[in-house]
């Protein structure tokens, strides 16, 4: 007998609402819109976290996949500091739903000025989360550029790529509730405040095939590479984030 293929759930609510905002074009007021409406709706995204979460302790784990395993398969530790957990990904847009949890072993990790592969809007849900910009001058502070991309088979890579000179803007710390948007060049760093479990959902236009800009100090050790989250501690961190939607 043939493996079963992974299980989909059902189009849910949520879903139908982001595509219907989005469209056939994903740019940033498409972006804000979906973020605001799914922020000023918050039993969409509890109903779908739960939904994922329910089908994976269901599941008969002998047999066939559940949803969230192929969620945890796509989703990672970032160097930054904070779990990336993607939700759902289309050609032209996805979710992902970024987590910073204090007192682990992945919280107090790098933080580099890069930009994007896409245009986003975000979501705070829960605690307060501060982003720093970055301007490239020429009296600033010197860091080396490395262009970040993705090979056809989805692994990404590195290439150190000349250097440059940034000055850091006034950072903006962002309360629950905040949606903000953030084209795909500019440059900024997030961290979280407080010593409390901080998420935001984020909503991602179509990826660029082009490379994005990342920043080190120069003599810096090599970047770290992500790091896999297994499907339990995807469905932990699903858990905790339900409790905060309100």
């Amino acid at each position: 007998m043939h493996p079963s293929p992974p299980p989909t759930l059902v189009r849910h609510p949520l879903l139908e609402c982001v595509a219907d905002i989005l469209g056939p074009t994903t740019n940033l007021e498409a972006t804000y819109r979906a973020a605001t409406t799914i922020r000023d709706q918050p039993h969409l995204l509890r109903t779908f976290l739960t939904s994922l979460r329910h089908h994976h302790l269901t599941a008969p784990r002998h047999c066939c996949q559940s949803v969230l395993d192929g969620v945890a398969a796509r989703s990672s530790i970032h160097p930054n500091g904070f779990a990336k957990i993607v939700l759902h990904t289309e050609d032209k847009w996805g979710i992902r739903l970024h987590v910073w949890r204090p007192r682990t072993r992945w919280h107090l990790a790098e933080n580099k000025p890069h930009g994007h592969r896409w245009e986003f809007a975000s979501w705070i849900i829960t605690g307060v989360l501060r982003e720093t910009t970055f301007d490239r001058v020429t009296d600033g502070e010197p860091f080396e550029l490395l262009a970040y991309g993705r090979r056809a088979d989805g692994s990404s890579y590195l290439v150190l790529n000349g250097t440059d000179m940034l000055a850091p803007r006034q950072p903006i710390d962002r309360p629950a509730g905040t949606v903000y948007v953030r084209s795909s060049s500019v440059l900024h760093t997030t961290e979280s405040l407080g010593g409390g479990l901080v998420a935001s959902l984020v909503f991602q236009g179509r990826r660029s095939r082009r490379t994005t800009p990342v920043y080190r100090q120069p003599g810096a050790p090599p970047l770290q590479r992500e790091q896999p989250l297994s499907v339990d501690e995807v469905s932990d961190l699903l858990a905790e984030v339900v409790e905060v939607v309100s």
